[in-house]
């Protein structure tokens, strides 16, 4: 016969079971997790006793015999890290030579432009550019491939700025060669604006802003395009406040009425080849990357 006190004793009994199958499940969550963290940190010094290795590996014959080898991860780090400021000084070196080269390139243009109002004009704005690089390189520290890029690009536009974009000998002897009716130097500079400066972009936007996927490769394509608009509608007002004279070779359209858009689509073109380029250099590295891990996971 079936009494209230079995009753009770059998929920009792199940209460307990429950308990009991929660305390289990609690038990095999929480072994998973040390499970793996553990195997987490054994990943990270694997990778750290392989960074030591290859280390130990680069040091030459004749320094092994005279200094002792890395024998703990002190050492280890300690190395990494005088390698780290070694590179941050050759970094520093190429910077003030890549800035060196730019002051000598602007002291040397500056020596009798042939119209020295319109080299002045034009050259206030990269020089404000270049100050504001200085001024911000701790805060914002580019890599010494965006300042070479920077610099190559600057010295097209000084070189332009000193003939007069209309006159630049290497478009002169372009135009006698191809027959191009006009001199080209000017679309030269304007491709070089979007094809060199879109890795500088490219990186400040990934480095500042965090940024990452598609969005990193769009923003400087936009940003060259509105640039480009921008340094036209410049142009416009400074030819607009000079002298007629000034203002056309200012301008420098030279009877083009499709100027200003042939030369932000120049600058559009040069971003676009700059920024596919570094799409697919970026992707064979990952595809490189990925064949050495599976192959060193096959080992």
């Amino acid at each position: 016969m079936i009494t209230p006190m079995c009753i009770r004793c059998a929920f009792t009994h199940m209460r307990v079971v429950r308990v009991f199958d929660w305390m289990a499940g609690r038990t095999v969550a929480f072994c998973s997790m040390g499970s793996r963290a553990l195997w987490s940190f054994s990943s990270r010094e694997r990778s750290l006793s392989a960074v030591c290795v290859r280390l130990q590996e680069g040091v030459s014959s004749s320094r092994v015999n005279q200094t002792p080898a890395l024998r703990h991860d002190g050492g280890c780090l300690s190395q990494i890290m005088s390698q780290g400021e070694s590179k941050v000084s050759r970094n520093k070196l190429v910077s003030i030579g890549l800035l060196s080269w730019y002051v000598a390139v602007s002291v040397w243009m500056a020596q009798a432009p042939v119209d020295p109002q319109f080299w002045l004009l034009a050259s206030i704005l990269p020089a404000l550019f270049v100050v504001l690089l200085v001024v911000t390189h701790r805060f914002l520290p580019l890599s010494h491939t965006s300042h070479a890029l920077i610099t190559a690009f600057l010295t097209l536009h000084t070189i332009g700025v000193h003939y007069t974009y209309a006159e630049v000998p290497v478009g002169v002897w372009m135009d006698q060669v191809l027959h191009l009716g006009r001199n080209h130097f000017d679309r030269i500079v304007h491709f070089s604006f979007g094809f060199l400066l879109a890795y500088p972009m490219e990186e400040l936007f990934r480095l500042s802003a965090s940024i990452r996927g598609w969005v990193v490769y769009y923003l400087p394509v936009m940003t060259v395009l509105g640039l480009s608009g921008l340094w036209e509608i410049i142009e416009s007002w400074v030819a607009r406040a000079v002298h007629p004279e000034l203002g056309v070779t200012y301008l420098g359209s030279q009877g083009d009425i499709w100027d200003a858009q042939k030369d932000m689509a120049a600058a559009l073109y040069g971003a676009l080849l700059s920024m596919t380029l570094l799409l697919i250099v970026r992707a064979l590295r990952g595809a490189e990357t990925t064949l050495e891990s599976e192959a060193a996971f096959s080992e």
